[in-house]
């Protein structure tokens, strides 16, 4: 009897904690039909819904004031708990708050009801306390009600800023943490790099804002409407990284369809010469890359803005500052391919930006090479080589690890090391295994991590398994002495 009881405890417990699913407010889009987001996938994507049914579901309603300073917004999450293991809490992520805005949390609910919340690790972190733990396989909505107060500062590299009527909106939201080997990960996001860690999702947005600007988002645009001195547009986008948008001012807008995608470039006017020239670079790298494993949507938008950096990547968009445009034959190129790879290596395959950035870096300095290799002289090639070999033997100590995190590094080493050493240590891997066998084997890394969230020892196991070798010294010579 003692074995029955405690069988019937355990079916009593497990239904417990099964939640009622509070029904989405903010869209008229059940939370099971995630077939809105199929639009936004070229075909051989089709049906990747069913393949990835338990990504976490992100409902924003947001609206950006007149002077673009303020974003309020409302957002409803459908999380599941793939984790393994049950949960007392749920962790967001407040990335305005490390990057020179504010994000302010005012009201929580956990399916329908409310709940409290703490801040933590200088208020990029928001903890959510579960009344009872959601268990393996369980589902949450949790609703938050926001603003983000935006900012004019230089904060990682202004990549979350207004400068004059072009805004940069990157991680204005509360996102879900990334969970991994068992807990949330709260990386305390560096002043170099990229701060955010993110998990794969879908996203359907509703965006207000005034009438007079362009508006440049990830996903693919469902509906626009218009007032008088208002618009409101609607995205769905994923799975994705993260949801991303600009907003911008006068600008000239081109666009090339290359198979089932279409290529946007936006554009001040100043710069509408180098428009050409961008389309052919990004038709050509599409092609380039979707050799490895498809581009996955149907637009990829490439805007130009006042950022500090030369780029910065986000899901189906990219930012490059603006003087690139001004000299479309000079370093306009390799940025603007180097930030398409990262569509690639970022997006489809996730990784922890910040304490393991050559993960996406450095294998996005091999893609352009591999871009470079397919669409330009020799010549040209080498001076690719050459420039990284000089940015990497300027570093204070050229033969520093590639693979610590960001803040290991100071700002010349993080771009010599991490970029520079990075690339030539994909070089390395050519001479033992081949050019052709490491090709195929980041093909199948990238088909087989799609969508996932990985660390240098899934890449090592593709590579051993393409090889059929054993690479443990080479990463502990170039990566990090521990593998």
């Amino acid at each position: 009897m003692r074995f029955y009881r405690s069988l019937f405890f355990l079916v009593l417990l497990a239904f417990s904690h099964t939640f009622a699913l509070t029904p989405p407010k903010l869209f008229n889009q059940p939370w099971e039909d995630l077939s809105i987001f199929e639009q936004d996938l070229v075909s051989s994507y089709q049906g990747l819904s069913s393949q990835f049914p338990d990504l976490s579901i992100y409902h924003l309603d947001v609206s950006l004031s007149d002077d673009l300073a303020t974003l309020t917004g409302q957002e409803e999450v459908l999380f599941t708990n793939t984790t393994g293991k049950a949960l007392s809490d749920l962790v967001f992520r407040l990335y305005p708050n490390a990057l020179g805005s504010r994000l302010t949390v005012k009201r929580v609910e956990l399916e329908g009801v409310l709940s409290i919340g703490r801040l933590e690790r200088f208020n990029t972190v928001f903890r959510v306390f579960l009344q009872e733990p959601l268990l393996p396989g369980d589902k949450i909505v949790v609703s938050l009600t926001f603003s983000t107060q935006i900012g004019q500062g230089t904060e990682s590299y202004g990549r979350l800023a207004l400068y004059n009527e072009s805004l940069s909106l990157a991680h204005a939201y509360p996102v879900l943490a990334a969970f991994e080997k068992g807990e949330w990960l709260t990386d305390a996001p560096s002043p170099m790099g990229d701060p955010s860690v993110l998990e794969a999702a879908y996203y359907l947005v509703r965006v207000t804002a005034p009438k007079n600007q362009t508006i440049i988002a990830s996903g693919s645009l469902l509906d626009s409407q218009e007032s008088i001195d208002r618009q409101t547009l609607s995205f769905s986008a994923g799975p994705a990284r993260e949801f991303f948008l600009a907003s911008v001012k006068g600008y000239v807008q081109v666009s090339k369809v290359v198979g089932e995608t279409v290529i946007h470039v936006y554009l001040p006017e100043r710069f509408d010469h180098a428009a050409t020239a961008s389309l052919d670079f990004a038709a050509k790298a599409l092609a380039r890359f979707s050799s490895l494993a498809p581009y996955p949507y149907r637009e990829l938008d490439i805007v130009s803005m006042p950022i500090l950096a030369s780029g910065i990547e986000f899901p189906g968009v990219f930012s490059l500052t603006n003087r690139l445009f001004s000299n479309p034959s000079g370093s306009l190129e390799s940025v603007l391919v180097h930030e398409t790879a990262h569509q690639w290596s970022y997006n489809l395959v996730g990784s922890d930006q910040v304490e393991e950035p050559w993960l996406d870096e450095a294998l996005a300095q091999y893609l352009t090479l591999l871009y470079h290799r397919s669409n330009n002289t020799g010549r040209y090639v080498e001076d690719y080589l050459d420039f990284w070999d000089a940015t990497w033997q300027d570093s204070a100590n050229p033969l520093d690890k590639i693979g610590y995190p960001v803040s290991h590094y100071d700002e010349v080493s993080y771009s010599g090391i991490v970029y520079g050493r990075g690339l030539f240590f994909f070089l390395a891997l050519e001479d033992l295994m081949g050019k052709d066998v490491l090709e195929r084997a980041l093909s199948h890394y990238y088909q087989k991590y799609s969508w996932q969230f990985v660390n240098a020892k899934d890449l090592k196991t593709q590579l051993e398994i393409a090889c059929t070798c054993d690479l443990t010294a080479l990463f502990n010579d170039w990566v990090k002495p521990e593998y």
